[in-house]
């Protein structure tokens, strides 16, 4: 009762009720169950004495239908919870004391040694099928059915026992097993970005496809690792902009949550919600004005992604507090940051989105940059202008009447008279021809005749008189294609005006 009463104390002058409610279910837990196991002696955050409910001493397989228990096994030490995959007919857990709790003994000097294993059991019978105790040191299972894979990652640490917490390195640690039988298949230690701030480092890890990925989280954002399911190798992709192997990955901005996922979708926070859409590969796509809760509350299922409201009571500032359902929608704008870099090699194919608020990519693969870049990270494409800062515009792409790309045409650039893309640097450049398509749209109540402006590619000629509104009508985008263009390291678009202002939309160049 003491207790209690100090805890709703502390809640007047510091508003966290979630924090004053989990201490006193805790506290009335130990009160109604005072055998139930708790960490021994651990201070977590607010001095809490957490009760140990994380591991459990038995696993019961129930009849569905009838309830009635066909099978009991008891653990050694304690089967965390987490650790539990189910699969082609088998169970798999850990069986392990918890890694504090050695440490506690140990620093009183009294050392207990335990032998942590994994353990496979049939599903029907409970019969244990096979275990595995050789470099048992994680508390969680993946299991993959159709290729027999079973996963156990964990954190690993590389440097000497007595080096400071705060100086030493955190890698990850993989190790795959074949689910039918405990042979380990491969073994992979992880070198990978190691987080700062209070969190210093967090690991998620689920896996998506034939992908095991890994999230490292800090306080200010989260990346992504892919890992190749059957070899534990780091998994690349193709990138559209220089047409090489790149390291596979996104990245998402902070906020506390999980991860769900379907086939084409990884859906987690990035400070609202947000998704990673594995079928376009264009990176992480938000969806502003609401948060999902700290346990990911993103659930896609039968075609609709549901959104029920977990941030009831919580103090972030978001203006969209309730439940929502949202259905595919191809015309909806989705507009993405991603963590695709330029390391200065002969552009392929890329786009320039004037105006625009994001990056997207295009059904033909070509990835769009908004210029200049305001919605997150982009590739680090030098672009210049003339004017440096012209009239920006962007409208819906919805508000299109017709045309090509109406994400492209929607938004873009008054006044120009000069865009200079930069396509290579790195080594002596070499010529090479390229397929240059300019895009243009009116949004203007002109008529035809008030906005005349020639174009020149590479200080050459291309288009004398261009009438955006004669050729298209309004609000309808139009397409220019010039093939043989021929740029070193740079490709320089002039708009020589005639009548009104000169306005482009966006550009896209290709490789030919």
């Amino acid at each position: 009762r003491a207790a209690i009463k100090h805890h709703l104390h502390l809640a007047k002058y510091e508003f966290r009720p979630f924090k004053t409610v989990e201490s006193v279910n805790r506290r009335l837990l130990e009160a109604c169950h005072p055998t139930v196991r708790r960490n021994p002696d651990k201070k977590y955050w607010y001095n809490l004495y957490p009760w140990d409910g994380t591991f459990t001493k038995q696993l019961v397989g129930l009849d569905r239908k009838t309830g009635d228990v066909r099978w009991r096994q008891v653990a050694t030490h304690g089967f965390p919870q987490k650790s539990l995959a189910v699969g082609n007919g088998r169970v798999f857990c850990i069986d392990r004391v918890e890694i504090d709790r050695d440490q506690y003994l140990a620093r009183r000097g009294t050392p207990q040694t335990s032998q942590p294993a994994i353990r496979a059991f049939d599903a029907r019978s409970g019969k244990q099928l096979w275990t595995a105790n050789r470099d048992v040191v994680g508390y969680q299972l993946m299991y993959c059915p159709d290729q027999d894979i079973l996963i156990q990652p964990s954190a690993y640490d590389p440097d000497p026992a007595g080096w400071s917490r705060k100086k030493r390195q955190q890698w990850v640690r993989l190790i795959a097993y074949r689910g039918a039988d405990g042979t380990v298949l491969w073994d992979s230690k992880l070198n990978l970005e190691r987080g700062s701030g209070r969190h210093r480092m967090w690991w998620n890890w689920f896996v998506h496809r034939n992908t095991v990925v890994i999230e490292s989280y800090s306080d200010s954002h989260a990346d992504f690792y892919g890992f190749d399911l059957l070899t534990g190798k780091r998994k690349v992709r193709r990138s559209t902009l220089t047409d090489t192997d790149t390291p596979w990955g996104f990245r998402r901005r902070g906020g506390c949550t999980k991860n769900l996922s379907c086939e084409n979708l990884v859906l987690f926070r990035s400070s609202t919600a947000g998704y990673y859409d594995a079928a376009s590969d264009a990176g992480t796509v938000n969806l502003s004005g609401f948060r999902t809760g700290c346990k990911n509350s993103l659930i896609p299922a039968g075609g609709i992604l549901n959104a029920p409201n977990y941030a009831s009571g919580c103090t972030c500032n978001y203006p969209i507090f309730t439940a929502l359902a949202l259905v595919h929608t191809p015309s909806v704008e989705n507009w993405a940051t991603s963590t695709y870099a330029w390391d200065g090699t002969r552009v392929k194919r890329i786009g320039i989105n004037l105006g625009a608020p994001g990056d997207h990519r295009a059904t033909n693969s070509t990835l769009w940059l908004d210029y200049p870049s305001v919605g997150g990270t982009s590739p680090d494409l030098p672009v210049s202008t003339v004017p440096t800062d012209p009239q920006w515009f962007y409208h819906h792409s919805a508000r299109m009447q017709g045309g090509p790309l109406p994400r492209v045409t929607a938004s873009g650039a008054e006044g120009l008279t000069k865009i200079a893309v930069t396509l290579h640097r790195t080594g002596n450049a070499q010529t090479a021809s390229y397929t240059v398509r300019l895009f243009f749209a009116e949004y203007d109540d002109l008529k035809p005749g008030d906005r005349v402006f020639g174009v020149a590619l590479q200080g050459k000629r291309v288009t004398e008189q261009l009438d955006i509104r004669k050729e298209t009508g309004h609000k309808t985008g139009l397409v220019k294609e010039f093939r043989n263009i021929s740029a070193e390291d740079t490709l320089t678009i002039d708009l020589i005006g005639i009548a009104g202002k000169p306005t482009l939309c966006g550009i896209e160049i290709v490789l030919e």
